[in-house]
């Protein structure tokens, strides 16, 4: 409850409490501005956290598919054929050291960026997209494929974080084991 009071000399009756319309105004205009920047500090964390969690996962993937190849390539008897964009490797499954029927594993980087790992001749499975095919590679220790001992891969994954879109590397080398 407001009390009014005359005021001495005037005929004009004056709030004893409250805030002018003016004290209204700049608290209202202070308090948009600290929501304006509440808001663009939000919406910063939200992009952070965006392009940490694009990155995380292009990792994750990158490192996922390193543990298959080097499953693959430590299980393998030999490579029968050894590129750039692809390897077929020998695995002996019953190790009797002669090759029969689903015993070829080939990896292959696709010019769209696919790699893929298929088992002879079966459907191709495609296990990660997105990588950079250009960048992207197998590198190998040996002349031809049966001098081959070691394989050196580089996988460079694109990262769509928005502008500008990044990429993430993973390079490691992987020797063979089971080798007759």
């Amino acid at each position: 409850m407001t009390l009014l009071r005359r005021r001495r000399g005037t005929g004009s009756l004056r709030s004893e409490g409250g805030m002018t319309v003016v004290e209204l105004s700049i608290s209202l205009a202070g308090l948009a501005v600290v929501g304006a920047m509440l808001v663009t500090f939000f919406v910063g964390v939200t992009r952070v956290d965006r392009l940490h969690e694009a990155d995380d996962d292009a990792l994750l993937t990158l490192r996922t598919v390193r543990e298959h190849i080097t499953r693959d390539v430590r299980e393998a008897r030999g490579f029968v054929v050894a590129g750039a964009a692809g390897m077929t490797m020998w695995h002996d499954a019953d190790w009797d050291g002669v090759l029969d029927d689903g015993e070829l594993v080939a990896w292959k980087i696709g010019d769209d960026g696919v790699l893929t790992r298929q088992i002879d001749g079966e459907d191709a499975v495609v296990l990660t997209r997105g990588l950079e095919s250009a960048s992207s590679s197998f590198r190998f220790d040996g002349a031809s494929a049966v001098d081959i001992r070691t394989v050196d891969i580089l996988l460079t994954a694109g990262v769509a974080t928005g502008p500008p879109s990044t990429d993430r590397s993973l390079q490691f080398e992987v020797s063979l084991r089971n080798m007759p």
